[in-house]
């Protein structure tokens, strides 16, 4: 999806996302344009620290879930 948005439109839709969620991978950096306190859930094989050390640094709140079907619903269920 963000491969068809212009780069001021990722720009607008990341500032004004209160909750990202997305999979682990190089769209996720656009959570740089977000507001404090926006959630960002990151979906991946295993946790990683780069965009968790980005998301602290911007003082986001920052969720991890393993790319397990079960894991995945079970976290959106409780959002």
């Amino acid at each position: 999806m963000l491969e068809e948005c212009s780069f001021n439109e990722q720009v607008t839709l990341f500032h004004n996302a209160s909750i990202i969620i997305g999979q682990h991978g190089a769209g996720l950096i656009n959570m740089i344009y977000s507001k404090k306190n926006s959630k960002l859930v990151e979906i991946g094989p295993r946790r990683m620290n780069g965009f968790r050390n980005i998301a602290k640094n911007k003082k986001l709140q920052y969720h991890f879930v393993e790319n397990k079907e079960s894991d995945i619903m079970n976290y959106l269920e409780r959002l």
